[in-house]
């Protein structure tokens, strides 16, 4: 995704602002999943450590 947000022919192309929002919107919703599934596993580890 980032690396097509990076590409400057995206933002020339007819619909290449309507697709780099819903590009960043995707964006966005994956680092949320990456952040908690980071907490989980942060989460997991620690407990695993405790025992």
């Amino acid at each position: 995704i980032t690396h097509e947000l990076e590409d400057p022919e995206l933002y020339v192309k007819r619909d290449g602002a309507a697709r780099a929002v819903a590009l960043g919107k995707d964006l966005d919703k994956l680092r949320k999943q990456l952040d908690r599934a980071i907490e989980e596993w942060t989460a997991a580890s620690d407990a695993a450590d405790a025992k």
